[in-house]
């Protein structure tokens, strides 16, 4: 047994791999179609009511839940439209985050994700999108409002037994319309 893990360290180290071995290996690819999320502005540049830090988190775990997504539905189209919209919010949110720039890029290629350690389950992060959308409908300004409608969505789509956020995500379609999710990932 020592002799076999010696043996393949030294492989891996010299770069000398039989090639049966590396043809053997699985390779995962999206099943769906990734397009590259584009931002040339960021919708919430000026006038949103969020630290940078806190923006910068958000995007995190958005696209972390993304990326698990994907990773358990194994790359199918579904998941790789969600995929897309959690991400191009991620990268308005922040567009220097190195998980939603680095995800964007790697799916835009076939790429697929590894699992990602879950900062929060779907209720959690439902609840957070939840308690921050309800701030930011109640602040001033047409960034605030937006992303209020966002979170307030994915909210209730992360967690539909939530009533409250089901119900809040219905009045805030009933005054300001449906959500065009192409606004944060394109077309």
């Amino acid at each position: 047994m020592k002799l076999k893990k010696m043996t393949l360290c030294a492989m891996l180290f010299f770069g000398v791999f039989p090639a049966t071995t590396m043809a053997e290996m699985p390779t995962v690819k999206l099943t769906g179609k990734y397009r590259v999320v584009q931002v040339g502005e960021s919708k919430f540049k000026a006038g949103l009511e969020m630290l940078g830090r806190e923006q910068n988190n958000y995007a995190s775990s958005l696209t972390a839940y993304a990326l698990n997504q994907l990773v358990e539905k194994k790359g199918n189209q579904e998941s790789t439209d969600l995929a897309r919209k959690y991400i191009g919010l991620a990268l308005h949110l922040s567009p220097k985050n190195r998980d939603a720039v680095v995800a964007n890029i790697q799916l835009s290629k076939g790429i697929f994700p590894k699992k990602r350690k879950k900062p929060y389950n779907s209720a959690t992060l439902s609840s957070l999108l939840f308690a921050r959308a309800k701030h930011l409908k109640d602040s001033e300004g047409v960034a605030n409002v937006l992303l209020a409608r966002a979170f307030m969505s994915l909210s209730a789509e992360l967690n539909p037994k939530n009533e409250d956020a089901v119900y809040e995500a219905a009045m805030l379609e009933q005054d300001h319309g449906k959500l065009d999710w192409g606004v944060f990932s394109g077309k």
